[in-house]
């Protein structure tokens, strides 16, 4: 197949073997005709660890030393050399090296694997290939993987469009079936049924009171009006079928005719109280070319809602049936979006003593006939977590778990996985422990695919994972907890049948898992635009951002690519012409939304970094202040008593700092603090994760020192020059302005007034409500009631910026800081000077009355920052607020 087509696709089912024999099998082909000293094949995978745990597999396979013929290149580690003849890396690896080999001239074979997973940079490889496959027709290319569309992969060669402008090329398609061994499934309901684990309304794991009072009246509406709706489609069938006459029909079934009458499945029980699903109603109508058919025909729902429906349906039923009614009320209680620490601890230590009292068959199926299971011994435990912060925690609880005490489960080996972490610890993962020792991994999604662990029997999956997507309450990027699709789920399940039969463990229930969504999007179409439009550019610097993405695979809409180019000019990461600054550059090197990822630069730039950690992990995560419908006025009043500077954000940064000084004296303080300023605990712990995470984004990029982070995990503060500025409020405030700009109001005061007393004229203090706010996009403009400027009546400056805006009859801004005149004109947009008038503007918007020379200094600044930016790609260093620049920045703000 190879030898016949340019590309092939290759799907094979799970434990087929494709990753490591179908190199082999190119590899040895080439070697028969005697061209394996020309042959020169690159093997990408998705993620470091599968990179270098292939290699070493195919090299220890072939009775050879991993780096000779079979090596591996992944980001700041290499093990190769000149007989290398197959190379496994990173989809990032291969990417870079087309930037520096357009045609891939040296190479013979490209093999893609787990192509279905759609990343950007997957995504624009095969963008890439097709253009190098046009150069380099000798070029063979095959992708691979267990659930891809082969269609879609096979037509995007083979009939290219007319945005790609290449010719199309010859392309086959192979099926390889696999086998893997049975695995046996337990949902949460079960989870709770085996350990009697409980969860209460005012439990830490429980959904907040609002949230049930809005699912019970959600529940309620949808059954009413379902019930209702299924009496009249059994009465139109009566009708239709002549049972019934037509003429009995009430004004209320006209009533419903009139509505579409939406089609709902008999079989699902909406008035069922443990039901915590919506009712959707279909949104197919009939085409307005089409006659009318009567009451018989109508459009319902789409095939993906019946399966969908059908399963929450038997979700209910089996829950009625089968399960205590303690068990029952624990899933109605349950916030399923929030790990489960307790009982995933109790779920392992419940796992090995049944095990241990029943033998290894105990939560198994039995293996299929004809196929010996391996025997993996005290079989090993893999606990899939959405993130590092999650699965360090998880760790410490379980090493200082009473229930996993060595002397009634055995001795324990607990193991990390994750990206960020280095190769030789990754490497741990693999070794088989000591006789009598068991194996825990807690990982992340890396452990999914392409990384087989052949000694794990238990799979217990929170159903979890981080990833880029974008907060349309917001406004930005954030890194956030989501649900995996069904798809991925049946992935992580099938890690623990590869060697034996197994077992999976949902930390979500069978109606979550119904409601998940079948495949993954691509991650072009959910990863926020700006972020992609900076990564395009980084990799194929000359090509205008809108063509190169309209030829991709499933190219996203060309409106929201020209808003995403307009929202990084603004942000200066692209020049007028659509090309990198300095500042550009570095941005695409972050994970982060672009604003976040500006801010955090210059934090560290003026030497206040510690509180825009704080508050780009705020920005982050779910709010860190929650307000109860039925004591709101003492919310608000604990809110403004934390109150700094006329600014929500330094606000967080106070409670955040007051949440770590209580946190040091014990959980009983951490909690009378959270209680006392309606904070969420899980909130300020995800902003912990976070500062750590950012923090070591800046170190990698050489903005600040390791030892900043060491810092960190020791005291909580980074200290050296990062934070030398982190109590100058002017200075905080000016790193914000430079990551929200242009998300700028300019407050309009009434005129002043006075009043007169004993002692003379006095100014009189004016009314919130008599202020007024406007945006340069939006014009007038409104302040969120929860907001702690909401009540300000005066501002020393008539500027603010903000970083959340809420659109409904009226445009609220919510998260906000009242910002000084130099920080916009330093870090705002384009400044004009206007000589004769003696004015100085923003973006032709925000006007200030200041000398020309205030105008030309600043003007000059600025283009040294983007120099001293440009001198950082090249030559990373630490030591950036103390250089002249800076120092000059830092001047002109104390001086204002």
């Amino acid at each position: 197949a190879v030898a016949g087509a340019s590309v092939v696709v290759l799907s094979g089912e799970t434990g087929c073997g494709k990753s490591t024999q179908v190199p082999q099998f190119i590899l040895e082909h080439e070697i028969s005709k005697g061209a394996g000293g020309a042959t020169n094949i690159i093997v990408t995978q998705p993620r470091r660890i599968s990179a270098i745990g292939l290699a070493e597999r195919v090299a220890a396979e072939r009775c050879e030393r991993c780096g000779d013929v079979v090596g591996y290149s992944v980001r700041l580690e290499s093990k190769q050399s000149q007989r290398t003849r197959l190379l496994f890396c990173t989809t990032g690896v291969l990417l870079r090296r087309l930037l520096s080999d357009p045609t891939l001239k040296h190479t013979t074979h490209v093999v893609l694997d787990e192509v279905h997973e759609r990343s950007v940079d997957s995504d624009l490889l095969l963008l890439l290939l097709r253009k190098v496959l046009a150069k380099n027709p000798k070029l063979k290319v095959v992708l691979m993987s267990a659930t891809a569309d082969a269609d879609l992969f096979d037509r995007y060669f083979k009939y290219p469009g007319a945005a790609s402008r290449v010719a199309g090329v010859p392309t086959t398609q192979v099926h390889i079936p696999g086998f893997t061994h049975p695995v046996r499934e337990y949902f949460l309901e079960d989870v709770f049924e085996m350990t009697g684990h409980a969860v209460g309304r005012g439990g830490p794991y429980a959904k907040r009171k609002e949230d049930q009072a809005k699912r019970v009246k959600r529940v309620d509406v949808a059954a009413q009006a379902a019930l209702a709706e299924k009496a009249k489609q059994r009465r139109r069938e009566r009708v239709a079928l002549g049972l019934e006459d037509a003429d009995e029909d009430d004004e209320e079934d006209e009533e419903g005719e009139e509505d579409g009458g939406d089609d709902v499945p008999e079989d699902w029980d909406l008035a069922d109280e443990n039901s915590t699903y919506e009712v959707k109603p279909p949104t197919t109508k009939l085409p307005p070319e089409l006659p009318e058919l009567g009451p018989v025909a109508s459009f319902g729902p789409s095939e993906e809602d019946r399966v969908r429906n059908d399963a929450l349906a038997e979700a209910s039923r089996l829950l009625a049936v089968d399960y205590s009614a303690q068990t029952q009320r624990s899933i109605q209680n349950v916030d399923q979006t929030v790990i489960n620490y307790d009982a995933i601890e109790q779920l392992i230590a419940h796992i090995i003593r049944v095990e241990c009292e029943e033998g290894p068959a105990a939560f198994v199926p039995p293996p299929v006939a004809g196929k010996a299971p391996k025997d993996l011994g005290l079989g090993a435990v893999l606990v899939f977590m959405p993130g590092q912060f999650e699965i360090t925690k998880l760790i410490r609880k379980l090493e200082q778990s009473r229930l996993l005490d060595p002397a009634d489960v055995g001795e324990l080996r607990i193991l990390p996985l994750y990206g960020s972490l280095s190769s030789k610890d990754q490497r741990k993962i693999f070794e088989r422990p000591p006789k009598g020792v068991r194996k825990i991994v807690v990982a992340t999604n890396i452990a999914e695919t392409s990384v087989t662990i052949d000694d794990v029997r238990y799979v217990v999956d929170t159903g979890r994972a981080k990833e880029m997507c974008w907060d349309s309450h917001r406004g930005l990027s954030v890194l956030a907890d989501t649900w995996v699709s069904q798809a991925a789920a049946k992935q992580r399940r099938g890690r623990s049948g590869r060697t034996a039969p197994g077992a999976r463990f949902a930390m979500f229930s069978r109606a979550q898992f119904a409601n998940a969504s079948p495949q993954q999007p691509p991650e072009m179409l959910r990863t926020p635009l700006q972020k992609l439009c900076l990564s395009i550019k980084a990799m194929a610097p000359d090509e205008p951002v809108a063509s190169t993405l309209a030829a991709a695979l499933t190219p996203p809409d060309v409106v929201s690519v020209d808003s995403a180019l307009a929202e990084l000019k603004d942000l200066r990461a692209f020049d007028i012409d659509e090309r990198l600054t300095p500042l550009g550059r570095h941005l695409a090197q972050m994970p982060v939304d672009a604003r976040i990822g500006k801010m955090l630069l210059f934090g560290a730039l003026l030497g206040c970094l510690d509180p825009i950690l704080t508050i780009a992990g705020a920005m982050s995560g779910r709010p860190l202040f929650y307000s109860p419908k039925d004591n709101r006025d003492a919310a608000d009043k604990a809110k403004r008593a934390l109150n700094s500077n006329k600014s929500d954000h330094l606000t967080m940064v106070a409670a955040y700092n007051g949440w770590s000084k209580a946190k040091s004296s014990g959980k009983a303080a951490e909690r009378r603090y959270c209680d006392e300023y309606f904070l969420s605990q899980q909130a300020l712990e995800a902003v912990q994760a976070g500062r750590a995470d950012y923090a070591a984004i800046l170190a990698d990029l050489g903005f600040v020192r390791r030892e900043y982070i060491a810092n960190m995990r020791r005291g909580g503060s980074g200290g050296t020059e990062a934070d030398c500025n982190a109590d100058v409020v002017r200075v905080v405030k000016a790193a914000l302005v430079a990551g929200f700009y242009p998300h700028v109001v300019r407050v309009k005061h009434p005129e002043t007034k006075y009043t007169q007393t004993q002692g003379g004229a006095v100014e009189k203090l004016h009314n919130s409500k008599d202020l007024r706010y406007f945006s340069k996009d939006l014009g007038r403009v409104f302040l969120h009631p929860t907001s702690v400027n909401f009540h300000c009546g005066k501002y020393e400056s008539r500027w603010i910026v903000y970083s959340e805006r809420v659109e409904t009859a009226k445009v609220y801004i919510r998260d906000n800081t009242m910002v000084g005149s130099y920080a916009l004109l330093l870090f705002g947009g384009d400044v004009r000077v206007l000589h004769d008038e003696g004015l100085v503007k923003v973006d032709g918007w925000a006007t200030f009355q200041a000398p020309a020379r205030i105008g030309v200094l600043v003007k000059e600044l600025r283009q040294r920052v983007d120099q001293l930016l440009l001198d950082r790609i090249n030559h990373p260093s630490a030591h950036l607020a103390s250089t002249p620049i800076v120092r000059a920045l830092l001047e002109l703000l104390a001086s204002e």
